[in-house]
C-alpha cells in the first residue's frame, strides 16, 4: 500500500465522517461528567533521563470511538512496522528513498543504528560533539559574528 494514499482509504474517510459528526454534538463538560476517569484514562506519564513527561490529552475533542478509529488507521498504515524499520535504519523516506535518521540524534544510549550494514552512531556522535562545541562557543562569546561582536 502506498502510504501517500492513506487519505483516500476507507478507514480515513470513516474517521473524517466520525469527527464531523462528533464536532456537532461534542461537549467536553459532558464527556467529563459521563466519565469521571477521563483524565486518568487519557494521559501518559513516562520517565526520561531529564525527568518525566506528562501528556494529558483528555481535554481534546475525541471519544473512545475516535481512538478506536485512530488505532484502526494506524494498523492500516502499518505504523508499528514503519517504526521498527525506522529504528533499524531501513529506508522509509519514500520521496528521498533513504533512511530517516533523526532517531540517531536522540540515541542517548549510543546503541548502534545501522544503515546499509554500517553503524552510523560514531559519525552522529562526532557531529553532535561539533554542534555542542559550536553552541558553547557562541554562548560564551568565543565565537563571534563577522564584525567580531557576540551573538
Amino acid at each position: 500500500k502506498n502510504i501517500l494514499m492513506l487519505s483516500q482509504s476507507a478507514v480515513w474517510i470513516t474517521l473524517k465522517e466520525h469527527y464531523s459528526e462528533l464536532l456537532k454534538q461534542f461537549s467536553l463538560k459532558k464527556e467529563f461528567c459521563n466519565d469521571p476517569d477521563r483524565c486518568k484514562k487519557y494521559q501518559l506519564k513516562f520517565s526520561t533521563t531529564q525527568g518525566f513527561i506528562h501528556l494529558d490529552y483528555s481535554k481534546n475533542i475525541f471519544n473512545q470511538a475516535t481512538l478506536d478509529l485512530l488505532m484502526t488507521l494506524a494498523k492500516h498504515a502499518k505504523v508499528t512496522e514503519y517504526i521498527r524499520k525506522m529504528f533499524i535504519g531501513e529506508p522509509i523516506n519514500f520521496t528521498e528513498k533513504r533512511s530517516v535518521l533523526h532517531v540517531a540524534l536522540r540515541n542517548v544510549g549510543g546503541s548502534p543504528i545501522y544503515v546499509n550494514g554500517q553503524d552510523v552512531m560514531p559519525d552522529v556522535n562526532k557531529a553532535l560533539t561539533k554542534m555542542e562545541t559550536f553552541v558553547n562557543g557562541v554562548l560564551t562569546g568565543k565565537i563571534t559574528g563577522y564584525t567580531g561582536k557576540t551573538f
